[in-house]
């Protein structure tokens, strides 16, 4: 995987909580925030391509957590099942994944623990992002897969 390191800003989202990480709540999230923006809003382009997936804790490991969240206008109101809130902007380590979004937690743990240790840099505090750069409804998704670094 090729990787770059850049800026990514603070982006504005509606995000809804999965589960777990298994596949089926992830899907369960991303249809829940789906129904809550409608179809329309759900299929237009934003600022990053689509949607972002929100990871906390290392890939694999005991107790991560996700969440579904899609870029919104600043003022936007949450509910119950969406809340709006503020991805963390800072320096990341960027690396390009085509194919199954279940295949995403796969790319970060490589940008983890095959990238990051010969890289120089440390794994930073925050969560990963992984930016949907294809609509949700393409085929092969292209996602750039997101690290927090420092150093």
């Amino acid at each position: 995987m090729d990787v770059r390191v850049e800026e990514i800003p603070a982006y504005t989202v509606a995000a809804t909580k999965a589960r777990s990480v298994k596949a089926e709540d992830i899907g369960a999230a991303w249809g829940k925030l789906i129904g809550w923006l409608g179809s329309a809003r759900a299929t237009a382009e934003t600022e990053v391509g689509a949607g972002i997936g929100i990871t906390e804790g290392k890939p694999g490991a005991r107790g991560q957590k996700y969440e579904a969240a899609w870029p919104v206008e600043s003022g936007t109101k949450g509910d119950r099942t969406v809340r709006i809130k503020e991805t963390p902007p800072g320096t990341y380590a960027i690396g390009r994944y085509e194919g199954n979004p279940a295949g995403v937690n796969e790319a970060l743990r490589e940008l983890v623990e095959e990238w990051l240790p010969g890289s120089g840099h440390e794994l930073g505090k925050g969560p990963m992002l992984s930016l949907h750069r294809s609509g949700l409804l393409d085929d092969v998704q292209v996602i750039d897969v997101c690290i927090p670094i420092d150093g």
